[in-house]
């Protein structure tokens, strides 16, 4: 998960294509408007929004084979907003970080209904709970496997030995608060935000978002724009 960036991201940008944690538009501006308005009445239009955080480096003196610090990749949050709500997927790892998208948030206007995770690596979820303090009406999600995954590295200490000591006094208390959705479904102003498990992407239990109303896949770190895909966790025949 750990590649030099190939170009400079400001943290603010907004992007329909993400670096690692892929959101994917399957149908064309023209079509998401065409399914928009064929909708019945009492469900909102959705779109969407990307905000890439830039890589920040690793605490520890290691150098890249080019003689460079090695740094933690870009991480791309997502933003489904419809009228009024909107649900976040993938809120990501360090205070700062947690901090930048929190005010993301309250300048889109949009009341947070929901906190969603594709899977349990920390990057995935560890501001889940700052954000929940900054936003108490929404709620968070994730599915059974992806929950167990979020235990396994929330653990305190598997946590101080790899996250914590990459990135010391950076990460916030992130205790497992996500909750499977009823029927791995969310509902975002009569419009579905559906959790589809995948199985193993770069970690186990991995699940992708998909909004159907929009043509809409997050897919988390299933697919990979431009970096190589994290391969430690994948076994011999990766």
């Amino acid at each position: 998960m750990v590649r030099k960036p190939s170009h400079h991201l400001p943290w603010s940008k907004l992007v329909r294509l993400s670096t690692v944690g892929l959101t994917l538009a399957l149908a064309t501006t023209g079509c998401t408007h065409a399914n928009a308005a064929s909708q019945p009445p009492t469900v909102a239009p959705l779109s969407y929004r990307v905000l890439i955080l830039d890589p920040i480096p690793f605490a520890d003196p290691e150098k890249t084979p080019e003689g460079e610090a090695r740094m933690f990749q870009p991480i791309a949050v997502t933003l489904i907003t419809g009228k009024t709500d909107a649900v976040l997927v993938d809120p990501p790892m360090t205070r700062e970080q947690t901090e930048a998208v929190a005010k993301w948030i309250e300048g889109s206007g949009k009341r947070l209904r929901a906190i969603v995770s594709t899977h349990g690596h920390g990057d995935h979820w560890f501001g889940t709970a700052m954000l929940l303090g900054r936003f108490p009406d929404a709620k968070a999600y994730a599915t059974a496997g992806t929950i167990e995954v979020m235990r396994f590295h929330g653990n305190p200490e598997f946590r101080a030995a790899t996250w914590d000591k990459g990135f010391p006094r950076q990460i916030p208390d992130a205790p497992v608060v996500s909750t499977p959705a009823p029927g791995n479904v969310l509902e975002l102003e009569g419009n579905e935000v559906r959790f589809v498990e995948v199985g193993h992407s770069d970690t186990d239990k991995s699940s992708v978002i998909h909004v159907p109303s929009i043509g809409l896949v997050v897919a988390g770190d299933v697919v990979y724009n431009g970096y190589h895909q994290y391969l430690a966790e994948s076994g011999t025949r990766a």
